[in-house]
């Protein structure tokens, strides 16, 4: 639980992280999507072992 609590708490500091770098390279969206992706794929794996 407390893993999952850590993964949170990282994932919501990295989605803010990269909103800030998404207002400062504007132009580059396709790191941000690639980031979310890893992300989100990274979490839906560990929330799946969780339960």
């Amino acid at each position: 639980m407390a893993m999952y609590v850590r993964m949170r708490f990282t994932f919501i500091c990295i989605m803010v992280f990269s909103h800030r770098k998404i207002k400062t390279y504007r132009d580059i969206p396709d790191i941000h999507l690639a980031i979310s992706t890893v992300i989100y794929r990274t979490v839906a794996y560990h929330a799946r072992g969780c339960i």
